[in-house]
């Protein structure tokens, strides 16, 4: 028997259909395109819709003075999938339970014990479940109204629904619902509303959508009835905008997928997304314009489908090329090569495929040493390598921050002075509570310098970014910062100094003198094949600097050491021993962020 249309499904494959077969056909693809690399980043993620689910009962008992029925079946209470959005995004994360993989037994079990509530005619429902017709949703929350029906609530796990759209192809931009979450309220009501109309009971009232409230600054405690927004969908709202130098008011229609589009692509879907591969791609010949990297198999360096940051308008070249097997970037005619131009020339796919072709064919790097050396021979000692590592948390977990801010809660900096020699200052929060420091010997520290400090703190996030400025100190303003990729640090700093005012100079004056180390390879001031189109520290430090690595290191990426911290601070490491451990290696980690930036700057300057 087939798997049943869920509602997770049903957005994947409007989304784009291939995607949808992956998720059904081969799931290792699937979690690939998600960014899902391991069994306890899928377990983060699936705690960060929990938290906000958590958070939308307390909303709920607190408004209709009622808890939520669970209807959630118990054989799966502890088994759920995510499905991580969009790769910009850290906030983009929507969870689903496992629904599609379920067995139709368990579907069963959960729909009797959701007609049962809606006939006792429960208050609240969590995780009610219909299925009809092959298709089956379960909603995230029902309420009952006084009329007899029950209004569906839809949570999603972020701090914004809407996308920005112009109004009459003008910059008068309005924010309209998310194409993604109509779809999936109006799967949800049209299989809802025809479950409820074969046991003849009252349709569905309205449809909400909620999220979290990105201009609530939490103070202790939590406040679930500030920090939970919604929004209808279904209806026209109004909105003002600046239009031709004057305020226009204008309708805004959040509507509906109609109900015969949707049967439609369910059709198709029953249809379409168990056949084999082949048969399919004839159905769908070229993906679109998404995820070009997983469309063919041949995604080897060097081949079309593996040209960096190439961005989605060049799909249909890629197609084109695809189809005749021009996959060979040694092989493209000039013509061919044209279809790759863009207004953009900075980095433009055609410039990476000219450099490509001619370093392949030479043996050459390229390097531009004239603009290296104008950009370090500016810059002023002693030099700051820093680098921060954050968490971002739909609940807050910190008095003045907000629903998926970034807090810094570790730094790393690299002091280096003009002679070479070096200091760096190693800071990690541990713990909410009263001001404490302690110091850290990490005694198998592979990038130890001449003067280490390294340190845990007890306290708040403020007091952390506190010690970065102490560590400064005297070399605030005559000193140039480096960190690699600047937009996030620098963000950073402007966040914290709008919150917390008394050090905001500080920390713009930190920006103004910042310069960012990775443009000099994304400005292509230095390409080399083996950074294999990536701009990344961690693509680019092995070639620059063989006897640094990643590899081996307990933890050796920014996700890993977010959900670390992430432990550390709320408390679920609770072993000493693993908290020490932890704690160093996240240490190690940070440190060696920064300390890359130190060796690659000096590899620079040999240059």
């Amino acid at each position: 028997m087939k798997k049943p249309i869920t509602k997770s499904l049903f957005v994947d494959y409007c989304d784009f259909e291939k995607l949808a077969r992956w998720k059904v056909n081969d799931s290792e693809v699937y979690k690939k395109i998600r960014k899902i690399e391991s069994e306890e980043q899928e377990e983060h993620i699936m705690a960060i819709g929990q938290a906000v689910e958590e958070l939308v009962k307390k909303y709920l008992t607190t408004k209709y003075q009622s808890v939520p029925v669970n209807l959630m079946p118990p054989i799966i209470q502890d088994q759920l999938e995510v499905n991580p959005e969009d790769e910009d995004d850290q906030e983009d994360f929507v969870y689903f339970p496992k629904e599609w993989v379920q067995p139709w037994e368990t579907i069963a079990h959960n729909t009797r014990a959701t007609l049962e509530a809606i006939k006792n005619q429960e208050k609240i429902l969590y995780q009610p479940g219909f299925s009809i017709d092959g298709c089956f949703v379960r909603a995230d929350f029902m309420v009952l109204q006084p009329n007899g029906q029950y209004d569906l609530i839809e949570v999603k796990a972020k701090s914004g629904i809407r996308k920005e759209v112009s109004h009459e192809g003008q910059k008068a931009k309005i924010w309209v619902i998310d194409d993604k979450f109509r779809n999936d309220t109006s799967f949800q009501k049209r299989v809802i509303n025809k479950a409820l109309e074969k046991e003849k009971l009252p349709l569905l009232g309205d449809v909400f959508l909620y999220y979290l409230n990105k201009e609530y600054i939490k103070q202790w405690p939590i406040d679930p009835m500030q920090l939970v927004a919604k929004d209808q969908m279904g209806i026209a709202t109004s909105v003002t905008i600046e239009w031709e130098k004057k305020a226009k008011v204008i309708n805004r229609a959040d509507n509906f997928v109609d109900w015969s589009t949707i049967a439609k692509i369910v059709e198709n879907m029953q249809k379409e997304l168990w056949l084999p591969e082949e048969e399919f791609n004839k159905i769908h010949v070229f993906p679109g314009n998404k995820y070009l990297n997983y469309f063919g198999k041949k995604t080897d360096f060097g081949t079309i489908c593996a040209i960096p940051k190439m961005h989605y308008s060049k799909a249909p070249v890629v197609q084109n090329l695809y189809f005749k097997n021009r996959l060979n970037l040694l092989e493209l005619t000039n013509e061919e090569k044209d279809g790759f131009n863009s207004a953009d020339t900075r980095w433009s796919a055609r410039e990476f495929i000219e450099r490509f072709i001619h370093c392949t064919q030479t043996g050459e790097i390229i390097i531009n040493k004239d603009a290296i050396r104008k950009i370090i021979w500016d810059f002023k000692y002693p030099i700051c390598f820093y680098d921060y590592e954050t968490i971002s948390v739909p609940v807050p977990l910190f008095d003045y921050s907000y629903a998926y801010q970034q807090v810094p809660v570790q730094y790393s900096l690299h002091k280096y002075y003009e002679d070479g020699r070096m200091e760096h200052f190693g800071w990690v929060l541990v713990w909410q509570g009263e001001k404490k420091v302690e110091q850290v010997i990490i005694e198998d520290n592979p990038n130890k310098v001449e003067s280490e400090s390294e340190k845990v703190i007890i306290g708040s996030y403020k007091d952390l970014l506190q010690e970065l400025l102490n560590d400064i100190w005297e070399h605030l303003d005559n000193s140039t910062c480096i960190v690699w990729y600047k937009p996030f640090e620098n963000t950073r700093n402007k966040e914290v100094g709008k919150i917390f005012t008394d050090i905001q100079d500080r920390f713009l004056r930190i920006n103004e003198n910042t310069y960012d180390l990775m443009e000099i390879f994304s400005q292509n001031h230095y390409f080399d094949l083996a950074f294999h189109g990536s701009n990344s520290i961690k693509k680019v430090l092995p070639v620059m600097v063989p006897s640094m690595t990643y590899e081996g290191m307990k933890v050796w990426n920014g996700s890993v050491a977010m959900q670390k911290l992430e432990k550390l601070i709320n408390g679920e490491i609770s072993d000493p021993t693993e908290r020490l451990e932890t704690t160093k290696n996240l240490l190690k980690y940070c440190g060696q962020d920064s300390l890359a930036m130190v060796r690659i700057f000096e590899k620079l300057l040999k240059i």
